[in-house]
């Protein structure tokens, strides 16, 4: 699991630092700078986790991406999570992680199974989330095995539910030596 988390760290470090080009031109860039100024008035205390979510969910495109309302919001809601998470504000980031599951869930409802590819990366993003920040981890895996029965030949998602599978192992060893 700490290696999931580095790479999805160093993935929004990544995007963070594209954001600090021009962000008139790129619509990448502008929800990248919108979600930055939203993580910034949290942290200073001008606003509240609920106002920023509203204000993320009215934003055309929170995450500058072309793709199902419901999951730019939830990509963008988790981008968000992430940043409050990783300056300690966990109370704070679940809020918008369970906001990115409700909308995650209404996407893949919404996304017919012959669009496998797209559904297939909404259930790996939503698995992803249920996994390392919701702690539900037979709905991450439920996640990953609908996700593999729609792109059965996708080696990432295999990877992904042996990452999952192990990180949810070392997590029960863990607890059952306290």
């Amino acid at each position: 699991m700490k290696y999931h988390l580095i790479a999805y760290l160093f993935a929004a470090v990544f995007i963070a630092a594209i954001g600090q080009t021009n962000s008139g031109d790129d619509p990448m860039a502008a929800a990248v700078a919108l979600r930055e100024e939203m993580t910034n008035s949290i942290l200073k205390g001008v606003e509240k986790p609920a106002q920023a979510m509203a204000r993320l969910r009215a934003h055309d495109s929170p995450s500058g991406l072309k793709v199902d309302h419901e999951a730019d919001f939830a990509l963008a809601a988790i981008d968000v999570g992430q940043r409050l998470l990783s300056v300690g504000k966990a109370t704070e980031a679940e809020v918008f992680f369970l906001a990115a599951e409700k909308s995650l869930v209404l996407a893949i409802n919404k996304t017919k199974d012959s669009e496998a590819q797209g559904k297939a990366l909404y259930l790996q993003q939503l698995s992803f989330i249920r996994a390392n920040f919701l702690n539900e981890a037979a709905a991450a895996m439920d996640d990953i095995d609908a996700a593999i029965k729609l792109q059965p030949d996708d080696q990432q998602l295999k990877d992904r539910k042996a990452y999952q599978a192990r990180d949810q192992a070392e997590l029960v060893k863990a607890r059952s030596k306290k």
